[in-house]
């Protein structure tokens, strides 16, 4: 099938709605607004002070990297005499980070080279698709065993908490909210970013209020709503470094259970009287980005996501000499070939073949978390429609103002049964 890209190019976030924890506060640019180049396109980006002060402006360091490993370009500057530029040339189909440090802060911008040329670092193992059949259906054996306990009637909607059963005596858990006032309506599926905490109540019924059939889960077994502390030991305890847990194989990773209850959480939206039947909708952030592309790799009742920043991209990244990215199983210091092995199966590009509904996909260039040439990598090989929310001076952390607006237009669009792609610019 051939793939329609529809490409929407934000130039990067204003001082107002990019600040987070590692901005320096620096105007940065490049030639192309877009980020965007071909192979041998000279990339020039121009540093300029902005907001950060003078004591580190005056000696700042910078690196280019292709693919944020191989470096190509680092150097010193003072930003109080001038506004220097940094060029290097594209050598491959991949993306290059400049990286600015100043005091104990950097900042980044990128850019792609050959874009829709971007492969998997790695082949899809070939039994990929029938490990993950094998696991569907030894979860379809466990009845759902669904329960929802009432939490909130407002004169809009009513939620509840909701449990239901997955495979090995685990649960999942999370927050159902509909409207009072209909019989059937679209659905939602809100997965979570990385972390351990409970679930804020608007994550499902703030749609709710809006007439969409709203599920919210959490990405853990364990309950979503107690108090902080009970997260903050969880965090320090039995859930630290969760990400690792049982990654030396596919059978006991922590990612397992987190996966199916995707496609679970999916299949119960279908067997609810009050789903119209036609939409299911699955969105996330970053570890909820991961998951929306989980969810439709493994579940064909999905009919369109929406993932920002989404994490666990080409989870293989340095076989092809590019950085490492979450959940970093790949690091320099990871030698065990169990973990590398097991994480070819939980790698998100690899659900991301079978995914053949709409895609809305939102990520930054500079971003060294969820990095953009895995983040492509994805997209390649999706074979639905895709609308590509690119922001070159994006990292991971910060606003998405842009891409939540267009997401708030696909809603829209979705909830009255249209078709999303194109949307006006």
């Amino acid at each position: 099938m051939r793939k329609l890209i529809s490409l929407l190019l934000l130039t990067c976030f204003t001082i107002g709605s990019s600040i987070h924890a590692k901005d320096l506060g620096l105007n940065i640019s490049q030639i192309n607004k877009n980020g965007l180049y071909s192979t041998g396109d000279k990339i020039t980006w121009t540093i300029k002070i902005g907001r950060l002060d003078s004591t580190h402006a005056k000696k700042i360091k910078y690196t280019v990297k292709l693919s944020g490993k191989k470096i190509l370009k680092k150097g010193t500057a003072d930003l109080t005499i001038s506004s220097p530029t940094i060029s290097v040339v594209s050598e491959k189909p991949g993306s290059m980070i400049l990286t600015i440090y100043a005091g104990n802060k950097h900042q980044c911008s990128g850019a792609l080279i050959s874009y829709k040329e971007i492969k998997p670092s790695q082949p899809k193992p070939s039994d990929f698709d029938e490990f993950w059949k094998s696991k569907l259906a030894e979860q379809d054996k466990v009845p759902m065993n669904t329960k929802l306990t009432p939490e909130t009637t407002d004169k809009n909607f009513n939620s509840w908490i909701i449990t239901m059963d997955t495979i090995r005596g685990q649960k999942i858990h999370g927050r159902l909210a509909r409207p009072i006032d209909g019989k059937k309506f679209p659905a939602i599926l809100k997965l979570q970013y990385a972390g351990v905490y409970g679930l804020n109540s608007g994550g499902a019924t703030n749609d709710a209020k809006k007439g969409w059939l709203s599920l919210n889960i959490i990405a853990h077994d364990i309950p979503v709503n107690k108090n902080k502390e009970y997260y903050l030991n969880l965090k320090n305890s039995s859930l630290k470094s969760y990400t690792r847990i049982g990654n030396t194989d596919r059978e006991t990773s922590y990612f397992l259970r987190m996966c199916l209850a995707c496609s679970r959480a999916v299949d119960y939206i279908s067997t609810r009287p009050d789903w119209d039947g036609k939409t299911i909708v699955v969105l996330g952030g970053s570890q909820g980005g991961y998951q929306s592309i989980v969810a439709a790799g493994l579940n064909s009742k999905v009919t369109a996501i929406m993932a920002m920043v989404p994490a666990g991209c080409d989870l293989s990244g340095p076989v092809a000499n590019r950085a490492v990215s979450w959940p970093y199983w790949w690091s320099k210091k990871e030698t065990d070939p169990k973990i590398k092995n097991t994480a070819r199966y939980f790698d998100a590009i690899n659900f991301a073949y079978n995914i053949k509904c709409p895609a809305l996909i939102g990520f930054g260039l500079g971003d060294e978390t969820s990095r953009a040439e895995g983040v492509m990598a994805a997209i390649n090989v999706m074979k639905g429609k895709t609308k590509l929310i690119i922001q070159p001076n994006g990292e991971h952390q910060g606003s998405g103002r842009k891409f939540y607006t267009h997401q708030s237009n696909w809603k829209k669009a979705l909830f009255n049964g249209k078709d999303v792609i194109p949307l006006k610019k």
